[in-house]
């Protein structure tokens, strides 16, 4: 993550992971001591329901 603002994400500055064809995901957070992993199986969803379900995660995170 390079820009949280412009992403529309909760994510912060330097989480990084990938994301794959058939809602494989799988993100690294150190500033949170977060790793996600979500996978499913349905094509071209990936735009739509990815950034909402980081931004639930995120939003469901205690800020210290």
């Amino acid at each position: 993550m390079r820009d949280p603002a412009k992403a529309g994400s909760l994510m912060p500055k330097g989480a990084f992971g990938w994301d794959g064809k058939k809602m494989a995901l799988s993100v690294s957070d150190p500033k949170n001591r977060v790793a996600i992993f979500h996978a499913e199986s349905i094509d071209g969803m990936n735009s739509i329901l990815i950034p909402r379900l980081m931004n639930v995660i995120y939003s469901c995170l205690d800020e210290d």
